[in-house]
């Protein structure tokens, strides 16, 4: 019954993102202050480009990627698709546009799936929209207001 409610849920925020038309997703988008770990994400969106910025305390061995990394954006019916080059290395390359406690925010496509398999909001992963953002000193973690 969880997961009907949960599936219902999703539904409808999808319905009322299409009945609204494009969302306007412009903007810089970074990750909750909830996160607890060491890693940061930001994402400025401007019409049809994007630049990304990540950081975290997990070492790859060799890994010397260069931010921000820039590509074209791609939107249709509240899925978000990032291209950047084929060896560009980002979290997740889908995300999709989910309300959250009245507010617009971004989640990861495996982080959606996480959630509609588990009907748990997965609150620290969520990217929410900030309005004071400087690309030469990028935050990429929200700061509690």
């Amino acid at each position: 019954m969880k997961s009907r409610s949960t599936l219902l849920a999703l539904l409808l925020v999808l319905l009322s993102l299409t009945a609204l038309g494009k969302t306007k997703i412009d903007g810089a988008w970074v990750l909750s202050e909830k996160w607890e770990g060491y890693m940061g994400i930001a994402l400025v969106i401007h019409d049809e480009s994007f630049k990304y910025w990540f950081y975290s305390d997990v070492v790859v061995p060799g890994d010397e990627t260069r931010y921000p990394i820039a590509g074209r954006v791609e939107e249709k019916d509240g899925e978000i698709r990032l291209k950047a080059k084929a060896d560009a290395r980002l979290y997740d390359t889908m995300w999709r546009q989910v309300q959250w406690q009245g507010e617009l925010c971004l989640l990861s496509q495996k982080d959606f799936e996480s959630y509609v398999k588990s009907g748990v909001m997965p609150v620290s992963r969520l990217l929410y929209r900030v309005q004071k953002f400087d690309e030469a000193h990028p935050i990429m973690n929200r700061v509690k207001e």
